[in-house]
């Protein structure tokens, strides 16, 4: 039962650009950023080919341009602006590649950037980060790892959605060149070669330093998920805590998703994964159901991740903050 939530001021919609390879690469869909050097001649030319496009769009976007022009006020210009855009948001995507510790505290991609740049709204940052990626799709260096509906072909770009909203993506066939809706692709079995199917277990190792856990039937569990405050029960389970969060980002429900226990998202052996609204042909793998809050032995300040849609991947970090008694 969700008790209750928060807003602390979350910073605009959390939309993340499609990531990097990484050593725990999602089998579904392969992203290419920082590999760019292996098709140009320098990063140089990556990152002057990047802040042209993005500063281009954003010229002819007004409302953005009068945002920037009143906060720098003609001190600093677009493409400089945009080349460190640039530059920050491929290093939280290699920080996040390896799994380092540098983004501990940072909820998304997003949030990474406007902290580190220091003075931007988050909404121009996140209007000028979609840029970025539609310059990444529009080059082919996005691709969609399914096969086309049409011709069978095994591979499909990843495309900025012609007369769709923003951020928007729609596939696009290598082989026939037919475009599709994310919809009219995506199989949810697809994604069960991603999951590595398990039994209960993925809590083992995860205090190693022996801190004191709770484990109160009775207490008010509160977790901050971003920047907003949730509180559950110590008897509902992880599935009440995917729900929270999906009622108050208001994500689709029929999407899959999976919290990961660890540090590091696709983290198979830490991955506890949620019901969804539509199952899967041959049954659920072991969920979110299965875990009560009161049996996850936190400890204060632990962190955790959940991910929600393994194609349009809503990120978002979770620590768990402590207990209050029931009034």
């Amino acid at each position: 039962m969700l008790l209750g939530c928060l807003d602390l001021g979350c910073l605009g919609r959390f939309f993340t650009p499609s990531d990097s390879v990484a050593v725990c690469a999602e089998p579904m869909i392969e992203i290419i950023t920082m590999g760019v050097t292996a098709t140009m001649d320098n990063y140089h030319d990556y990152y002057q080919e990047t802040t042209d496009y993005i500063a281009r769009r954003a010229s002819a976007d007004d409302a953005l341009l009068k945002t920037f022009e009143n906060i720098c006020g003609g001190e600093l210009t677009l493409h400089d602006f945009a080349y460190k855009l640039s530059k920050l948001s491929d290093d939280y995507l290699d920080a996040e590649s390896d799994g380092s510790d540098a983004l501990l505290g940072f909820d998304s991609e997003l949030d990474y950037v406007v902290e580190k740049i220091g003075f931007a709204p988050a909404d121009m940052v996140e209007r000028l980060l979609w840029f970025k990626q539609c310059h990444m799709m529009g080059d082919g260096r996005a691709t969609f790892l399914t096969g086309c509906p049409g011709c069978g072909h095994g591979e499909m770009y990843e495309r900025e959605m012609e007369g769709g909203d923003m951020y928007e993506i729609c596939l696009e066939c290598m082989e026939c060149g037919k475009k599709y809706e994310l919809d009219d692709v995506f199989d949810l079995n697809t994604v069960l070669p991603i999951i590595e199917l398990h039994e209960p277990g993925p809590l083992d190792g995860l205090n190693p330093d022996g801190l004191p856990v709770i484990t109160d039937e009775d207490g008010i569990y509160r977790f901050r998920v971003s920047r907003r405050i949730v509180e559950l029960y110590g008897t509902d389970t992880l599935a009440d805590l995917s729900y929270a969060i999906q009622m108050m980002y208001n994500l689709n429900e029929e999407r899959l998703s999976s919290f990961y226990m660890g540090k590091k998202f696709f983290e198979t052996s830490r991955a506890i994964t949620c019901p969804r609204l539509i199952p899967f042909d041959d049954g659920e793998p072991p969920t979110a159901e299965l875990y009560r809050i009161c049996d996850l032995n936190l400890y204060e300040k632990q962190k955790f991740l959940y991910l929600h849609d393994f194609i349009r991947k809503h990120r978002f970090n979770i620590s768990f903050v402590g207990i209050r008694k029931k009034t």
